[in-house]
């Protein structure tokens, strides 16, 4: 993966220190899921 070098300057990469990327892969599309709920989960009662 090419990372741009923008991203890396704002701090927008999380370092890895582990030596299993397969796991540090797997929190990916957690954070996709997490996002999307968060999106579109609303607690406002002028949204109810």
């Amino acid at each position: 993966m090419i990372i741009p070098e923008l991203a890396i300057n704002l701090g927008c990469v999380l370092p890895y220190h582990g030596s299993y990327f397969a796991a540090a892969s797997l929190a990916e599309p957690m954070c996709c899921i997490i996002g999307a709920y968060n999106a579109n989960y609303h607690t406002d009662a002028l949204c109810l």
